[in-house]
């Protein structure tokens, strides 16, 4: 038991001092919390007449151990949620994409929330943010800058 601890512990002390943070580095220690988990089962299993808990009581707190994390799966996949496969904004990066009249190299979309996906889908640079000062001279340039309204991208 001390060993499983130590599995759980040692890598989330570990990477929690890493600069970048991801949700699955900590998936070297996920064994040991199943097993702790599942002596925890058992622990309740054996001691439960020692305890004097309740039959009621047990099965609560073996079926909290067991629906809350199917529970939890099913939140975090949203797999009853509908999911829309091709929103405005993607129809409006097509579209502009399909135009043809510019060219990527001397095209910028500024002040996108979805920019990764404006340079995926269309080959034009394209930002979160909106520099006036900047868009001005590079309209001057000879630049094109878009900027997405209503699902639509249009010129500045």
């Amino acid at each position: 038991q001390v060993m499983l601890v130590c599995w759980v512990f040692v890598p989330l002390l570990l990477l929690s001092m890493a600069a970048t943070k991801r949700s699955n580095y900590l998936l070297v220690a996920a064994p040991a919390f199943f097993m702790m988990t599942a002596l925890f089962m058992r622990f309740i299993l054996q001691k439960h007449r020692e305890l004097n808990l309740f039959g009621v009581v047990m099965r609560l707190i073996w079926l909290a151990l067991l629906i809350l994390p199917i529970r939890y799966s099913v939140e975090r996949t949203k797999i009853f949620l509908p999911r829309e496969t091709n929103p405005i904004w993607v129809q409006g990066l097509k579209e502009l994409a399909d135009g043809g009249n510019q060219d990527p190299a001397k095209t910028l979309i500024f002040n996108d929330p979805h920019y990764i996906e404006a340079m995926f889908y269309t080959g034009i640079t394209a930002y979160s943010w909106m520099p006036i000062e900047k868009v001005r001279e590079l309209k001057a340039a000879g630049w094109r800058v878009y900027e997405p309204k209503d699902g639509r991208y249009v010129p500045w």
